[in-house]
């Protein structure tokens, strides 16, 4: 695993599409833009407040998973740092090999070394996998995000 850089994005974005497709955001008629996506990532990997990890494959090169974490003030305590998982996914034929822990892993510490006094992930959907390494991991089930489409 390794912090992801510039000439990662295309991979990152590609991978983002596949991710995608399994939130809810897909059946609300959001669509998957492209620049988007391609500017976040991008601001991620170059501001000091955001980071991408990936772990790729050995022998292809192809990434096999990607998790990106971002540092904000928290609205409800100013002097309160946190960080907040913007995505975490690893492609369905690489779980349950140690990828997602690493991952994991890896933004937990960066947003130590960022000075974070605490660190949000989120789920795709109740019961989701993801939940029982969150609590494997010390993490405790805060709030539970609705989304209804407008349009």
């Amino acid at each position: 695993m390794r912090e992801a850089t510039e000439q990662d994005l295309d991979k990152i974005v590609t991978l983002g599409k596949v991710f995608f497709q399994e939130t809810q955001y897909s059946k609300i008629g959001t669509e998957y833009d492209f620049d988007t996506i391609m500017s976040t990532c991008k601001k991620m990997i170059t501001e000091p407040s955001g980071v991408i990890f990936v772990e790729e494959d050995t022998q292809s090169g192809a990434l096999l998973g990607m998790a990106a974490c971002m540092t904000y003030t928290l609205y409800l305590n100013a002097r309160h740092l946190t960080g907040s998982e913007l995505f975490w996914y690893v492609i369905p034929v690489a779980r349950h090999n140690g990828i997602g822990h690493k991952l994991l892993e890896g933004i937990e510490n960066w947003a130590r070394n960022k000075g974070c006094d605490s660190l949000s992930m989120v789920t795709l959907r109740p019961g989701d996998p993801a939940a029982k390494l969150y609590e494997r991991a010390g993490y405790t089930l805060s709030e539970v995000h609705y989304l209804k489409g407008l349009k």
